[in-house]
């Protein structure tokens, strides 16, 4: 069966190119996803940046590795820890040592970037650095700074400098070259030191050999604290600015493409299987021939499976080639979008070697997989069949589709039965798979749609004038699987994109509503420029008469995961135990919020603890420490967490100031008081408000992210499926030419049908967002009050409109390009 195979590909080439189309497309899919997550999963070595000219780093560990059940990871610390006086007298043991100092500095009135934090440093660390004077001289004294990105005629200036106490004067004695990585000023190391008392790193000129012993024993000797590491080589980047950022920024991109892959492999399967059914739909009187010259229907079942791996074959490695390219191109499109960081790229490696291998695999398997279901038909097929006239589909549903479609069915109904009964939070993540269930479900059970929609939909044609509407309406019901193929990828892109953005616009909503329920302040005091808010803006606005303020700043943290021995990151909230019954309005499950101290905390129920439990937990800047519950709040989305006092949150900036006070008090009396044009003041409804659009943004950015990619192959998979059912159709269009109907006639009533389709996909498709969406109100209701649907109209409307034009043209040109030929020849073509 293998020569009838060849020799079938090679007659009905061109019917086969849709085919090959769906898989090629699919394949780049999967091979551009798995070579840009190879860049993610295996970076390389990076370059040093700041510490480029240091022979050898000693630093506090900036990650540490967890065990959970199963499964070892690395967490990485977003704070800046201390190193201890044993690890520098080991340092200084191995040869001359230069302190270094990293603290927040910024001067006044400029702005923050991304990737680029403000930075103060003492003048002697600047040996080691790519930091060279352009113009003027080192800081001699304590009221002297070094700008890095400063013009030249800065020298000599007195400039105001934001650090964690407050502003201050300075005079500008030099300026540097900017870098990427940092805004850097330098302060005489006296200075530097009064700022920031803690040393962040050494830079040790000596042996790294002989210092790795000396670390190793004192590590051992302080079993609580984190290791301090020695670097050297390519592994001195662990040391420089924003290396957790970049940490979190790459476990993003592989969360991404994770999801991104998996969700192209379900769908690349699913439309590949639905084109190959398609395909052997049309060749019913082929297949029926073969059967009545003799063969069996093993042996028919065994020639659709060689067809397919031939196309398998040449589709995978064509596809897995131009990933070659496309994984480089979506890299660059994510550090663009900036998801990825500004170095992200693919590399060459045997990493890559394997991705291409792993995908040519699975290029071939899909198309065996989606044939297996067309090979069930395809055994089915009666010789009788070679001697109809007509091919009429009027149901649309074989018995391999009404069992899967039934069993896809069955599990959403039961997900929707589970979802309400699972934890709040775990039920929230199920909806996720539930709505790409229902999803496929509906595009399976497709074809019962198409009779009911298209007969409604047709009754203004049929009641007109013209036997237009009755032609489309008979034609679509006499190929009820045609118009199915055609609905199943409208239904797969419109499905997909509603639910996952009506679910993350749903989820926003109700994180607004949580905010704003937790929140009793009046005002809420922001940083306009630079990370966060300084000490004197926090006096100032506590020196108001009759006000009651509290700085609230955000504390990184580990702590156990519920029913797992691992750890996990929580961001708790570090505010005055006084602030919780002013400020706040936390729901409180058990205890008492009054109960907090410095050795206390409040958890919400996620967490899995009672009050007077001991939770060991680990703080951003790597100090260890076990705090006792004083209370338990209820889960919910405003994240409240965890909350503790500001011993725990060092030198960190205040994130924000809630303000309450009495009538009459306003923004502008406040903003008075601060007397700063870096800080603004907002009602507090108007700064949530703010960070629901920020949000939204952000998770709105991601979502795209992913729904670009699969979407894109969803619509080509929407055009080849129209394309190719319209080229098959040239016996058709001349019968209607034959009987007086012209080109244009021909081409209104395809577009008719094809749109009809759009139709029945889009219908579809709301439906299972609808009921998917429902499932999910269902389960926030569990967390909070809020119980809003939101549905992100206007992209949907826009995507609906880009496949309906995408509809029309892949059926008019096909529909024109077949009727070139004379009528008469195409009524005597052979199949």
């Amino acid at each position: 069966m293998l020569s009838i195979a060849l020799a079938t590909l090679r007659a009905r080439r061109v019917s086969f190119a849709g085919t090959f189309a769906a898989l090629l497309v699919g394949v780049t899919l999967l091979s551009s996803v798995s070579i840009a997550l190879t860049g993610a999963a295996d970076p390389g070595g990076h370059s040093p940046l700041r510490f480029a000219a240091a022979p050898t780093v000693l630093t506090p560990a900036a990650s540490f590795p967890i065990r959970g059940d199963g499964y070892t990871d690395r967490l990485s610390l977003d704070g800046r820890p201390a190193l201890p006086d044993a690890a520098l007298s080991a340092a200084r043991e191995a040869g001359r040592v230069v302190e270094d100092r990293s603290f927040y500095a910024q001067l006044a009135g400029s702005r923050t970037s991304k990737g680029q934090p403000p930075l103060g440093h003492g003048w002697s660390a600047a040996a080691f650095t790519p930091y060279r004077l352009l113009a003027g001289s080192p800081p001699s004294g304590t009221d002297e700074v070094v700008l890095a990105g400063a013009p030249r005629d800065m020298v000599g200036r007195q400039v105001s400098v934001l650090t964690v106490a407050g502003p201050a004067s300075y005079r500008v004695s030099g300026v540097t070259a900017a870098t990427s990585f940092e805004q850097a000023i330098f302060f005489s190391d006296d200075r530097a030191a009064e700022l920031s008392p803690p040393i962040n790193a050494a830079v040790v000129y000596g042996s790294a050999d002989k210092l790795r012993p000396s670390i190793a024993r004192t590590n051992r000797d302080q079993p609580d604290r984190l290791p301090e590491v020695v670097l050297t080589g390519n592994a001195r980047h662990d040391a420089d600015p924003g290396r957790a950022d970049e940490r979190l920024a790459l476990r993003s991109v592989t969360g991404l493409l994770g999801v991104t892959g998996g969700l192209a492999a379900v769908v690349t399967i699913f439309l590949v299987g639905a084109t190959f059914a398609f395909s052997v739909n049309q060749r019913q009187r082929e297949l029926a021939l073969l059967r009545l010259a003799g063969g069996t229907p093993q042996q028919i079942r065994t020639m659709v499976l060689a067809e397919a791996a031939l196309i398998g074959l040449a589709a995978a490695t064509l596809g897995a080639l131009i990933g070659l390219v496309g994984g480089p191109l979506l890299a660059r499109w994510l550090v663009t979008r900036q998801v990825a960081p500004d170095w992200f790229q693919v590399r060459l490696t045997p990493l890559v070697l394997v991705a291409l291998v792993g995908v040519l695999l699975t290029g071939v398997c899909v198309a065996l997989v989606g044939a297996a279901l067309a090979c069930l038909r395809a055994g089915r097929i009666r010789p009788i069949e070679a001697l109809r006239q007509s091919q009429v589909s009027r149901t649309g549903m074989g018995l391999a589709r009404w069992m899967l479609g039934l069993f896809t069915l069955l599990l959403g109904v039961a997900l929707l039965w589970l979802v309400p009964l699972a934890d709040p939070l775990v039920a929230i993540g199920l909806n996720q798979g539930f709505a790409v269930v229902l999803v496929v479900a509906v595009a399976l059970l497709a074809p019962l749609a198409i009779r009911p929609v298209t007969q409604l939909a047709t009754l203004p044609l049929v009641l007109g004038r013209g036997a237009t509407g009755l032609l489309v309406r008979q034609t679509t019901f006499a190929s009820v699987r045609r118009a199915a193929a055609t609905a199943v990828p409208v239904i797969i892109t419109l499905g997909l994109a509603s639910a996952l953005l009506g679910s993350l616009a749903t989820l926003n909503a109700a994180k607004s509503h949580e905010l704003n329920r937790s929140l009793a302040s009046q005002f809420t005091v922001l940083s306009r420029t630079g990370p966060g808010l300084d000490q004197s803006v926090v006096d100032r606005v506590a020196e108001l008469p009759g006000v009651t303020s509290e700085p609230v700043r955000q504390v990184q943290l580990y702590g156990p995961q519920r029913g797992s021995t691992g750890l996990v990151q929580y961001q708790a909230q570090a505010v005055q135990p006084s602030a919780l019954t002013t400020l706040f309005d936390l729901q409180v499950v058990a205890g008492s919020v009054t109960a907090l101290n410095d050795s206390t905390m409040l958890i919400d129920q996620e967490w899995g603890k009672k009050v007077g439990d001991k939770v060991p937990v680990i703080f951003g800047d790597g100090t260890r420490g076990q705090l006792t519950v004083a209370a338990v709040l209820r889960t919910g989305f405003g994240n409240n967490s965890a909350f503790v006092t500001p011993s725990h949150a060092g030198q960190l900036l205040a994130d924000r100031i809630d303000v309450r006070g009495p009538a009459g008090l306003n923004a502008a009396v406040i903003a008075s008081a601060i007397n700063r044009p870096d800080v603004t003041v907002l009602a507090t409804t108007e700064w949530s408000r703010a960070t629901d659009r920020h949000q939204i943004e952000h998770s709105r950015q991601n979502a795209t992210t992913v729904l670009a990619i699969v979407l894109l192959y969803s619509v080509l998979a929407t055009a080849n499926t129209i394309a190719m059912a319209t080229a098959a159709r040239g016996r058709e269009f001349a019968a209607l030419r034959l009987a007086g109907a012209g080109r244009w006639r021909i081409a209104l009533i395809s577009t008719i049908e094809s749109l009809l389709a759009v139709l029945v996909g889009g219908l579809l498709a709301a439906i299972a967002t609808a009921i998917s969406l429902v499932g999910l109100r269902d389960a926030i209701r569990h967390v909070t009050d809020s119980s809003r649907i939101t549905i992100e109209w206007a992209m949907l409307a826009s995507l609906t409109g880009v496949i309906a034009v995408i509809a029309m043209l892949s059926t008019v040109i096909p529909c024109l390009l077949v009727m070139r030929a004379r009528p008469i020849q195409l009524v005597g073509n052979r199949e």
